[in-house]
């Protein structure tokens, strides 16, 4: 076995092992297009955070969604829009920062482990639900390297996710 070629098997399997890797790290919904996490807080409230995945014209976008309730069930039933969605624009969290600290976790491990395509731009887009929310998140995020954008949907914080290893990604 010639050295090249010794390479080109240690590359393949260090990208078969990130793929699996990725598809480990959260479930895939394949009705919503979605990649979602829930988490048990230490108080007994759930929280969960969805990258909804939407095709634009240049990009693919992935926008966050992010909630913490007392049941599951009220959770499936805020992501999924059914009548179990008793908690849009309510205070339901009593955790303090644990729940907001788990998904800004959540958030930066998604941006190392989403894959790059090589015809689109990938973004994260996070929304607030209100304008209490948004400004939270808008001083959360700038740190992180998220700006603040005009969208169609409203106002919103956008990330660009670029890499440095990411030719050895895709090849």
């Amino acid at each position: 076995m010639t050295a090249s070629v010794a390479m080109a098997m240690i590359v393949i399997t260090a990208h078969f092992r990130a793929v699996i890797r990725r598809i480990t790290l959260m479930i895939w919904n394949s009705k919503n297009e979605c990649y979602y996490e829930r988490h048990r807080l230490s108080n007994g409230q759930y929280c969960m955070v969805a990258f909804y995945r939407f095709y634009r014209s240049r990009s693919v976008e992935y926008q966050v969604v992010f909630a913490v309730a007392d049941k599951k069930k009220a959770l499936n039933g805020y992501f999924d829009q059914t009548k179990d969605n008793n908690i849009s624009l309510k205070y339901t969290g009593r955790c303090g920062a644990e729940a907001l600290i788990w998904c800004r976790d959540k958030l930066l491990e998604f941006e190392n482990e989403v894959f790059l395509s090589e015809t689109f731009e990938t973004k994260i887009v996070v929304y607030g639900e209100d304008h209490r929310r948004f400004r939270f998140y808008e001083r959360a995020l700038t740190r992180y390297g998220y700006e603040k954008k005009l969208t169609d949907d409203g106002w919103a914080m956008v990330k660009k996710v670029l890499r440095n290893n990411y030719d050895t990604e895709v090849n």
